[in-house]
């Protein structure tokens, strides 16, 4: 490969092909035509992923001769149900309000609908919590709102924000699972999309299927898709092309400002090789929101970004060399934070863009306007709703020799 190639498209193209392989639609096939099936189905696919999940299992159970007799697709935006007998229902992301209360009114009535002798055939991938989420009794749907809010802003990873959700929520911590088996269910398979990066069952859409005290038939769990998988296709796609790969051992997890920093700092000190070298690292950076101006706007992959592209810029200035060094960062799920943004792509001009059309970098990251400042450069990654959500992916480019 020629270090003319444009850095900004091959690391576009990699994420593009890492999402391609987390997608779950023929994962969930493939895991669906390995079950034997004991009863009628009732399909139950709840999170970003749910459409593409639900495509899977009844694709799967056409190919097996079977249909669902009931469905319930509870998901951030509406499509064509895959059969008559599915209905969707949309929910609220990422602070619960009025259509996630419906929502899980919804499941409650696919729960009561469930016949003796069914077998459940669940999907659950991330942004579940949110999308279905009702208090236990005792809380309003304002305050289970305000809670979301407060937990939102402080900086705390998925897994320690589902920890506490879970104990709220009408159907966190397996209490669905109960209700399905209470209803007459006699055999609960759950796929599985991961957006945690440990693939922690009880954290993943607060699960509704984990059982805090495991029953005589516990559902069982298959992971089918995870950032892993994304990371291992664009390390396949990258290798293909003729590239040097490199991939981060520790998740990304810590402040996103920070870590964007970190991972440029790394690109810089990477020696150069003889052809192009792309470094891949995945996680959940966290977000705190101290000192957030009114009109803030962007999520952690953004603010990501526009603090990789400072450094890049700061060393630019100090002498350092930073030819066609990008950064890519963003949401598998094709949406950063409540924008209609995956994320950005950066190089150390990206700053000198930002001031052109009369802003300034370090004052927007700091005031969390990493949408704004990297908008009105052009540097914004949209793709639209992806069909899969297996958290954040990080690529980076450094040119040969």
């Amino acid at each position: 490969m020629s270090d003319a190639r444009d850095p900004r498209a091959l690391l576009r193209a990699l994420f593009d092909g890492a999402v391609q392989g987390a997608l779950p639609f023929d994962a969930t096939w493939e895991w669906l035509t390995g079950l034997t099936l004991t009863g009628p189905v009732h399909l139950l696919a709840l999170g970003k992923a749910a459409h593409a999940q639900a495509r899977g299992v009844v694709a799967a159970l056409a190919d097996l001769g079977h249909a669902p007799v009931d469905g319930l697709i509870v998901t951030v935006a509406h499509d064509t149900p895959p059969h008559p007998a599915v209905r969707v229902v949309v929910g609220d992301h990422p602070v619960p309000a009025a259509r996630s209360l419906a929502a899980a009114d919804a499941i409650d009535d696919f729960v009561r609908r469930l016949t003796p002798g069914a077998h459940v055939i669940a999907c659950v991938s991330g942004g579940t919590t949110a999308l279905c989420a009702a208090p236990r009794a005792g809380v309003t749907g304002d305050a289970l709102g305000e809670r979301f809010r407060t937990l939102l802003a402080s900086g705390r990873d998925i897994v320690a924000m589902n920890a506490e959700r879970r104990t709220w929520l009408r159907w966190g911590e397996g209490r669905l699972a109960a209700a399905c088996r209470g209803a007459g269910a006699a055999r609960i398979d759950v796929a599985v999309v991961s957006d945690v990066l440990n693939d922690d069952l009880a954290s993943i859409g607060s699960g509704p299927f984990v059982e805090i005290t495991p029953s005589d038939t516990p559902p069982s769990h298959t992971i089918i898709a995870s950032n892993r998988v994304a990371q291992d296709a664009a390390e396949r796609q990258a290798r293909a092309l003729g590239c040097v790969v490199h991939r981060l051992a520790a998740p990304l997890v810590g402040d996103a400002r920070a870590d964007g920093r970190v991972f440029a700092e790394r690109l810089l000190a990477l020696p150069r090789a003889a052809r192009p070298t792309i470094v891949i690292a995945g996680g959940e950076p966290t977000m705190t929101l101290e000192a957030a101006a009114p009109d803030a706007a962007g999520g952690r992959m953004q603010a990501f970004a526009l603090s990789a592209a400072i450094a890049l810029h700061e060393a630019r200035e100090q002498g350092a060399s930073t030819r066609a060094i990008t950064v890519l960062a963003a949401g598998t799920d094709g949406r950063d934070g409540p924008t209609d943004a995956a994320g950005a792509i950066v190089d150390a001009a990206t700053v000198r863009r930002i001031a052109q059309l009369g802003r300034h970098a370090k004052q927007d990251l700091a005031a969390h306007r990493s949408y704004h400042a990297l908008g009105a450069a052009a540097q914004l990654v949209r793709t639209g709703p992806t069909g899969t959500n297996v958290a954040d992916l990080v690529l980076g480019y450094v040119p040969p020799q």
